[in-house]
């Protein structure tokens, strides 16, 4: 998924997720409204709420009581995305998100780590239930 926005300055920022996901925004250094992030995001209004109502996601408030995002939070939300694709849950992405740089999980973030180290035990634990499953079908067929 690449995602490459215009805004009015010519300053580019750049985050690279993995191989699939590169986010690139020229900002004007205002802010942007939900349907805005939304639409450069792919993810719904109703997600990014979300998203910010459990702490993933920044935003600022104004006068008129709208949401104001700053551009580094497309970045934010293609890593939430990502990270939901591969089975974390919202809970491990609050561990794992703040920990993320452009080359992986921080050597300093243990917590990520061993979060990760979990989930991939607990994904080896179900493709082993579902092999096991498959294998008692195929054996009724015979």
């Amino acid at each position: 998924m690449g995602v490459d926005v215009n805004h009015q300055n010519s300053s580019p920022l750049t985050t690279t997720l993995n191989s699939d996901t590169s986010v690139k925004v020229k900002s004007e250094g205002a802010g942007m409204r939900i349907g805005r992030l939304a639409q450069i995001t792919g993810a719904s209004p109703r997600s990014l709420r979300h998203y910010e109502s459990v702490g993933l996601l920044r935003s600022r408030r104004l006068a008129n009581g709208y949401r104001e995002y700053d551009d580094d939070q497309i970045g934010q939300v293609a890593l939430i995305r990502d990270l939901l694709a591969a089975g974390l849950a919202l809970d491990a992405i609050a561990v794992v998100a703040p920990c993320h740089s452009a080359d992986g999980i921080s050597q300093r973030c243990q917590a990520a780590s061993d979060r990760i180290d979990a989930e991939i035990a607990r994904l080896d634990q179900r493709a082993a239930e579902i092999t096991a499953a498959r294998r008692r079908l195929r054996a009724l067929q015979m």
